[in-house]
């Protein structure tokens, strides 16, 4: 599994990808992808991370079973219109 990157290559920022998005995990995504590195990536994009879910919430990082499960979590960000973006996404944009 690959993780984030450093950071950005000398005189070149990241794209602001996530501008104005603020994001949150379903859950662990490894030892690689900490909260700690994945706050860090996502607002070198300009996007928030939050630890914790609330209505400010517009992206929940999950994986492809987890958006489908109707649990009362994910019923209740489909409520609010959160949009859910799968793990192997984030991965796919990291490279």
């Amino acid at each position: 599994m690959a993780g984030p990157k450093k950071g950005p290559r000398p005189g070149k920022d990241p794209k602001p990808i996530f501008q104005g998005l603020v994001i949150a995990t379903a859950g662990s995504m490894g030892e690689t992808w900490t909260d700690v590195n994945l706050s860090r990536w996502i607002s070198l994009r300009k996007g928030s991370f939050v630890h914790q879910m609330d209505a400010s919430v517009t992206h929940l990082v999950c994986t492809q079973e987890e958006a489908k499960t109707k649990t009362p979590k994910g019923e209740y960000f489909q409520e609010l219109s959160t949009h859910f973006m799968t793990e192997q996404l984030i991965k796919d944009v990291s490279k």
